[in-house]
């Protein structure tokens, strides 16, 4: 099984050169499981991988900082994922139960969240 985590730094639909890199490296790695942060709905690592994302940035409350599509947290995995677990806090963290042949894996990802209010 391989695992990898990236945070991908926001990417918009609109900014093509920086997705196709971002999709040319995970075509690379070939991961069969993706933890992506600072992620948006635009980014895919094909039609063979699951989705399961933390809750969907409300950017309309706020519109200076996100765009639409963005999440923080998203997982993709080549294998079946058998439930979602609760983390305490949707917007930020994302646990799943996925299906391997060795037996069933926690998976987990998270972002350390950054309120650009509280820069000092």
């Amino acid at each position: 099984m391989r695992i990898a985590t990236w945070n991908i730094e926001r990417p918009k639909p609109q900014e093509m050169e920086k997705l196709n890199a971002i999709h040319e490296r995970i075509r690379l790695i070939d991961a069969d499981l993706w933890i992506l942060t600072e992620t948006n709905a635009c980014v895919s690592p094909g039609p063979d991988y699951r989705r399961l994302q933390s809750t969907p940035i409300n950017y309309p409350q706020y519109p200076k900082y996100y765009s639409a599509g963005e999440n923080r947290t998203t997982i993709w995995s080549r294998f079946p994922i058998r439930r979602l677990i609760e983390t305490h806090d949707p917007e930020t963290a994302v646990c799943a139960e996925v299906e391997h042949a060795g037996g069933l894996v926690l998976i987990y990802g998270t972002i350390i969240p950054y309120d650009p209010q509280l820069r000092v």
